[in-house]
């Protein structure tokens, strides 16, 4: 099957997307995305665990590919770190039903019989896996409780020296005595993969532990004691003080009705022994393990809340640090959003107030031409036929109009003449002599025409004017809408041009 070679991000990719082949994943599309999620986000907390793509059986025989986690969670008992192997499947309905978890013993280990919540076949069914419900579970928050739930009560203890699997009469007389624990599966995905986990979880987990036997009771020698499990004797002495130190609320079973032996006590026994004299040794052993096992409940109590608390420590900074880069990254964008939002509202009261004094052009545009139609109408008819007289077109609004008009017509007239004297000397049709005495003669004449139209401007512009004591202007100067209004003074000065002509062209 598919072994990820390539980071979990890229792998995840490459198989949820793959569609047409026979290995196609079973998930809808709505959950591809939901569950690359979750699995980043364990294996980003537990990176012992490696995603595979794996075919798993149901208990009614049909075989379907689906996606796992397969590796170990970290449990910790009196300050010792132990890794207990499992494999995690995500089932075809994943995330509306919960995960399906299996604990994956290695050889020289068995699971703890009637365990909390690990069955004969590991199956873990945990009060959070019992109670998943999306969108509020995720796989990490599932693997941390049941990390938290191992160290409690550790799902695993080492195999004793001629321990045989149970038959079937055993497992049915187990299962009796049991009625809410579910019956092990024959053929368990887990069970399929307990050699794999075999070498890698021995080279991790020193969890096999011996110690030197303790005398037996009542002054009798030692006892052929077998290799006695750390965790065996801590959840033997865990379960007396639950007990309250009554040895009836949790019997040991004797080998004929039990398909597997019980977690070894701090003191253990041997193999074979009847159970009365088990639940003789056991009587006082028990009221000697009291002390111990509050020792004992108390280490479990600190390492727990030690991990909860490094855990949650780590999960706030991680959370507290993406929130502070995401509201910075938001107020940045509110930052942005508010400069264009005046920027815009700049943009659309320059807009306002181009379209006002657009409509304000347009009105004095169409009064205007209200005017020209007007005045056309009342003046294109006085026009005779024939030529029109040039004097007779141009009607002056006053008497200072007309005699400003007449002096600029003269004085223009007289600097065409000098203009056209100027190009007569040079191109040689005209005497020096002739051409001095004309030009003296009309820069005279033009001398006094500009004082006059000097005088009429001055004129002009005293009758505009109002008084400072807000008195009406002058009723000689010049209506508004009426007549034509000159303005006097140099005409090449007016128009922009110099008065010597032929010094513009020399230059």
């Amino acid at each position: 099957m598919t072994r990820p070679r390539q980071p979990p991000s890229e792998f995840l990719a490459q198989v949820l997307t793959c569609r047409g082949t026979p290995d196609d994943l079973p998930y809808t599309d709505e959950a591809v995305w939901i569950i690359r999620q979750h699995l980043l986000d364990a294996v980003q907390d537990f990176p012992s665990l490696t995603l595979k793509v794996q075919k798993y059986t149901h208990t009614d025989g049909t075989t379907v590919p689906l996606l796992m986690a397969d590796g170990t969670l970290p449990m910790y008992y009196q300050g010792v770190k132990y890794n207990i192997p499992v494999s995690l499947w995500l089932p075809e309905r994943y995330p509306n039903v919960a995960p399906i978890m299996y604990v994956v013993p290695t050889p020289d280990m068995i699971i703890k019989p009637r365990h909390a919540f690990v069955d004969a076949s590991g199956v873990v069914s945990s009060a959070y896996l019992r109670n998943w419900s999306q969108p509020h579970s995720t796989l990490m928050i599932m693997c941390n409780d049941v990390s938290i739930q191992f160290e409690q009560d550790p799902p695993l203890f080492s195999k004793p020296p001629g321990w045989v699997p149970p038959g079937p009469t055993q497992s049915h007389q187990q299962s009796s005595q049991r009625p809410m624990q579910q019956p092990p599966r024959a053929q368990s995905p887990a069970n399929q993969q307990a050699e794999q986990h075999h070498h890698t979880f021995q080279a991790e987990n020193p969890m096999i532990r011996t110690h030197t036997p303790p005398p037996g009771p009542s002054g009798q020698g030692p006892v052929n004691y077998a290799p006695a499990n750390i965790w065996g004797g801590a959840m033997a002495a865990h379960q007396a003080a639950a007990a309250g130190g009554s040895h009836t609320s949790n019997p040991n079973p004797t080998p004929s009705t039990s398909s597997y032996p019980s977690p070894p006590p701090p003191s253990t026994q041997a193999f074979g022994h009847q159970q009365h004299q088990q639940q003789q040794q056991q009587q006082p052993q028990q009221q000697q393990s009291d002390p111990s096992a509050a020792v004992i409940s108390a280490a479990f109590r600190k390492a727990a809340l030690a991990a909860l608390t490094k855990r949650l420590q780590t999960s706030v900074a991680a959370g507290t640090s993406a929130a502070g880069s995401e509201l910075d990254s938001l107020f940045n964008i509110q930052a942005q959003l508010t400069q264009r939002g005046e920027e815009v509202q700049r943009g659309v009261a320059a807009l306002q107030r181009e379209r006002e004094a657009l409509e304000a052009g347009v009105l004095h545009m169409a009064g205007k031409t209200v005017a020209l139609d007007r005045w056309l109408a009342d003046n294109e008819a006085k026009i005779p036929e024939g030529e029109v007289d040039p004097d007779t077109a141009i009607v002056a609004a006053d008497p200072l109009c007309q005699q400003a008009l007449e002096c600029q017509a003269e004085d223009m007239a007289i600097e065409d003449t000098l203009y056209a004297l100027e190009r007569a000397l040079t191109d040689g049709h005209l005497p020096a002599d002739t051409y001095l005495k004309q030009v003296r003669s009309l820069c005279r004449k033009q001398f006094f025409v500009r004082a006059l139209g000097m005088k009429v401007a001055t004129r002009q512009h005293k009758h505009a004017t109002p008084s400072s004591q807000g008195s009406r202007p002058s009723p000689y100067a010049p209506p508004p809408d009426r007549g034509v209004h000159m303005t006097q003074g140099d005409s090449w000065a007016n128009t922009g041009i110099l008065s010597n002509p032929l010094a513009a062209q020399r230059s």
